[in-house]
């Protein structure tokens, strides 16, 4: 038998599929990038928006070798984990306690045992966030001021995975996105066309898909692909991805 059918029959065996990363999309961010927008070895500014204790941080010092990464985090003990692993990136990443937001201030950040359901939206509910909360008041940026003050005219990747404020993110960047300084975005949502579900209570505060098309297609920007992490069983949203890109 070929090696490749061997090799397929084998991982199958075991409950794995093969994949073709050049011909499948939306499994790899990584593997998507080259064809949608380019060589990710020559990305040059990286933003992660949302980095909590630096996990993505880690695998973007990889996949992007020569990049200049700026990653955000609001709340303090996840931000001093992320700042351990960007002080150990000889100058190429640069860690900012911050939250991302419509426009600069200060905002009240919803705080969960698990660091990851941690939130800026008040009216963000579902059977993940169950339990108390505690609410802080923290520092917010828009991406707009923020890449004023630094002097950044242009973005390779925006990632951002920020509980459900992704769209007020959004906003915050209208100037950058208006003149297409953003390259590609890779951004989580929950639900998709949730004004239409008819669900008792009603979902909240989560970003849906077509709201985020709505808004980034009269800018120029087409969703390329999406990555499906998890689907609740119980309730009609899930954890997904999608990237989008410029056009023109």
């Amino acid at each position: 038998m070929p090696f490749v059918p061997l090799l397929k029959k084998i991982t199958e065996a075991f409950g794995y599929r093969m994949i073709h990363r050049t011909v499948r999309w939306g499994v790899e961010l990584i593997d998507d990038l080259p064809k949608a927008v380019g060589d990710p070895a020559q990305f040059k500014t990286v933003f992660d928006v949302g980095a909590n204790r630096g996990q993505t941080l880690t695998r973007f010092l990889m996949e992007f070798p020569v990049a200049n990464i700026y990653s955000f985090e609001p709340l303090p003990a996840s931000f001093n984990e992320l700042n351990k692993t960007a002080s150990r990136s000889n100058g190429r990443a640069k860690a900012f306690e911050l939250g991302i937001s419509s426009e600069p201030g200060e905002m009240k950040l919803r705080v969960f045992a698990d660091s990851e359901k941690c939130t800026l939206e008040q009216d963000l509910s579902d059977s993940l966030r169950g339990g108390d909360s505690e609410i802080i008041t923290r520092p917010v940026e828009s991406l707009d001021h923020f890449c004023d003050t630094q002097q950044i005219d242009h973005i390779d990747l925006l990632k951002m995975d920020v509980e459900g404020h992704e769209m007020q993110a959004l906003q915050g960047a209208q100037s950058l996105l208006q003149s297409q300084k953003i390259r590609a975005i890779y951004l989580e949502f929950h639900t998709i066309g949730s004004r239409a579900l008819k669900v008792d209570p009603p979902l909240t505060g989560h970003t849906d898909l077509v709201e985020l098309t709505d808004f980034l297609g009269p800018l120029g920007y087409r969703m390329v692909t999406m990555y499906t992490d998890s689907i609740q069983p119980n309730e009609p949203f899930g954890t997904y991805n999608a990237l989008f890109r410029k056009e023109g």
